[in-house]
């Protein structure tokens, strides 16, 4: 029976992952999510680019993508190709037009469900050489009904919207797209365990760096620009984690039944199979009281980092969370930075563990 809410998880394209997801839909047949999708992409097949650099994705060819497809069509998963870049040359894409209307014909063709896109050229040259369903990246911040609107008018192949990260505690903004995609047929979705810093200055400057596909060493320049600013932030300012827009597993029921979302999105599509399906796990069973970091990648920049700043690593206990943390953002009333950084200060004394 087709379950309400859906989990969107990353792919690294590793051939165990399949199972592994599999196994744990099978573990939890009376929860009311059920993992049905998987979104990344391989280096090598995307003449449109993503929003990650080369370095950090699994590599193939076309026939690996055409063969995975098949394998998570057979555990009952389908394949949402990220096509997330954020920043394009009109030049580029119009000399590369005729490969990329052939790519879209392939993917169409291998069964790939829908395509996400981050910039509303793409979503256009997309909808307009194919008939491939359409997501929305959290990268475009949609945070106006209008632009909702505007470019489902333009590209009606819209079929998904994946909130902006920064959007998943604002009510008012919530109230207002879901009245909005409910009216224009586009699903919502959110990000459950992204941890940037909350409206990092670099966000944009972030996304359109990937853009270029810098290599690792790359990456270093400037004190690890941009990565390093957020980072340094955490390490330094442990509260970053809680102002971070995440959402619990035993928050998702609250957000499907306040603001219809009805997906949501895990990340880690750039990591190891066991840390993806270490934390599907957590999604899946409907309930987290561990430490909060644990449910984001603990990449090695945090250890190298560790050193620099001689900061123990942060633990914070989500067992101790407060209990009205979701109703100081979503009842209505008068809301201030100031209420925000006094309240997130007394959560933050409740459940950091310190050593």
């Amino acid at each position: 029976m087709p379950k309400p809410i859906s989990l969107k998880i990353g792919c690294n394209f590793d051939p165990a992952l399949l199972p592994g997801l599999a196994a744990l839909n099978a573990a939890y047949p009376e929860a009311p999510w059920r993992i049905n999708e998987l979104y990344g992409s391989l280096a090598s097949v995307n003449p449109i680019g993503t929003a990650r650099p080369t370095f950090r994705l699994q590599d193939g060819d076309a026939d690996d993508l055409a063969r995975y497809a098949i394998a998570a069509k057979a555990v009952g998963m389908g394949i949402n190709y990220t096509l997330n870049v954020s920043m394009v040359d009109p030049r580029e894409l119009k000399a590369k037009e005729a490969e990329i209307v052939a790519f879209l014909e392939f993917l169409m063709r291998i069964g790939i469900v829908r395509v996400t896109v981050a910039h509303p050229l793409v979503a256009k040259l997309v909808n307009d050489n194919s008939a491939l369903p359409i997501e929305l990246s959290t990268i475009m911040q949609i945070r106006h009904p209008r632009q909702l609107r505007q470019l489902k008018e333009r590209v009606p192949n819209i079929q998904k919207l994946c909130l902006d990260v920064f959007a998943n505690r604002d009510a008012m903004l919530l109230h207002s797209l879901k009245d909005t995609a409910k009216e224009l047929g586009i699903t919502l979705e959110s990000i459950a365990n992204e941890f940037c810093v909350y409206e990092c200055p670099d966000r944009n400057q972030c996304y359109d760096l990937h853009a270029l596909n810098l290599t690792k060493d790359d990456t270093k320049l400037f004190g690890h620009y941009p990565m390093g600013n957020c980072i340094r932030e955490r390490l330094v300012n442990p509260i970053e984690w809680l102002y971070a827009r995440f959402i619990l597993p035993q928050w998702m029921p609250a957000y499907y039944a306040t603001f219809d979302i009805r997906s949501f999105k895990i990340t880690g599509r750039t990591h190891p199979t066991a840390y993806i399906l270490k934390v599907a796990d957590i999604y899946m069973s409907g309930a987290f009281s561990g430490n909060l970091l644990e449910l984001w990648a603990d990449v090695a920049n945090i250890g190298r980092l560790e050193a620099e700043y001689q900061a123990p690593r942060t633990v914070l206990d989500m067992a101790k969370i407060r209990a009205d943390f979701l109703d100081f953002y979503f009842i209505p009333r008068p809301f201030s930075e100031t209420m925000e950084a006094a309240y997130l200060t007394e959560v933050l004394k409740a459940c950091h563990v310190v050593p």
